[in-house]
């Protein structure tokens, strides 16, 4: 009975290291992702193409405060090159952009978004 309560102990502790060293490894390959260190081609970051569209409204609402013109992209997307050309947007008649993702990933990146405003809005 007692080898049987000391293999588990070394089964548990063996599992324990194994799943933290697959952690790490997951992690290293991760963040040295090509996509972290931007090398200005086109798509080339994290935030390219779609999850450029969901995330489009966190900047529009808390840096810019700019959900229809979008004036603030005339720098990003020369800058950053996130999509070949801006198809996450459609422009209305009235020459205001209507997005064409939903909203539910934004709010999903919420409180991942590296602005304070985003937290004293929280607050309030």
């Amino acid at each position: 009975m007692n080898s049987l309560l000391n293999k588990s102990g070394i089964d548990r502790r063996f599992s324990f290291w194994i799943v933290i060293l697959l952690i790490g490894i997951i992690s290293f390959i991760r963040l040295n992702d090509s996509r972290w260190a931007h090398k200005g081609n086109v798509g080339d970051t994290q935030l390219s193409f779609d999850s450029f569209g969901y995330y489009l409204y966190l900047p529009s609402a808390f840096i810019y405060h700019d959900f229809s013109q979008l004036e603030y992209l005339k720098d990003v997307l020369p800058a950053y090159k996130p999509t070949t050309d801006f198809s996450q947007a459609a422009e209305g008649p009235k020459g205001r952009y209507v997005n064409k993702y939903t909203i539910g990933q934004s709010i999903m990146f919420a409180p991942f978004f590296p602005d304070r405003a985003l937290f004293d809005c929280a607050i309030y």
